[in-house]
């Protein structure tokens, strides 16, 4: 299982300024794997990143949607192929290179859209003229569903959130994983909100995501950092 640094936190926490220090640490410290997004700090994660951007680092990024689905809303609402590739290009000028390109806010309801095809198709465009290596989608906390086979077939990687609350992972890794699919999984400990104090708790969590290919974790220090990386 690999260990992917998480880049979300230092804006969750208003911790932004230790970012660059915290990303030097980390690759000193073998980390190879980076996780981000767009929106994370308006870009800023994107571009402290791309600071670093070299063939010895993997850096997933994620494409938000024109808005977050809400129940039925349809995936034209969401994505399209032209906010798509307008979201790529400003995420390679940040980055200058991306990994892993994954579709942020996912929805169950945008497999029952025959738009869906198109957007998968854009994704595959990306891929194929070698504007990343991977593609795929991030699912919400409480999806608590399997994507459809086109989904799958679509799909490189799949991020999941695991936790108390997302028991669910657990049987989608496994289907994923029959279909070639990578896991990605996140948010171990509730994004925050559940920590458990005592060392051998926090290993006790992370080892139970050990069906994972890659474990996404923030940390906003590399104290805390180091822990981690002892701990995978």
């Amino acid at each position: 299982m690999i260990l992917t640094l998480g880049t979300w936190g230092f804006y969750k926490t208003g911790c932004q300024e230790n970012i660059e220090k915290v990303i030097a640490y980390a690759i000193n410290q073998g980390v190879t794997h980076f996780d981000t997004a767009l929106v994370y700090g308006e870009g800023d994660a994107e571009r402290c990143l791309g600071m670093f951007s070299s063939e010895s680092i993997s850096i997933t990024t994620k494409i938000p949607g024109m808005v977050k689905p809400i129940g039925e809303t349809p995936i034209s609402h969401c994505y399209t192929r032209d906010w798509i590739l307008r979201c790529t290009e400003r995420s390679l000028i940040n980055l200058h290179r991306i990994d892993t390109l994954l579709l942020h806010n996912w929805s169950s309801f945008f497999e029952n859209s025959y738009e869906l095809e198109f957007i998968l198709y854009t994704l595959d465009e990306i891929k194929r003229s070698g504007l990343c290596k991977r593609v795929g989608i991030s699912l919400p906390n409480h999806f608590n569903n399997i994507p459809s086979a086109s989904v799958c077939s679509a799909c490189d990687v799949i991020m999941l959130p695991y936790n108390d609350e997302n028991q669910w992972a657990v049987a989608a890794a496994s289907h994923l994983k029959s279909q070639n699919v990578d896991v990605m999984i996140r948010s171990i400990f509730l994004s925050g909100r559940r920590v458990p104090c005592e060392f051998l708790g926090r290993s006790k969590v992370i080892k139970s995501a050990n069906f994972a290919d890659e474990l996404v974790i923030g940390t906003t220090s590399c104290k805390h950092l180091d822990e981690l990386i002892s701990l995978i």
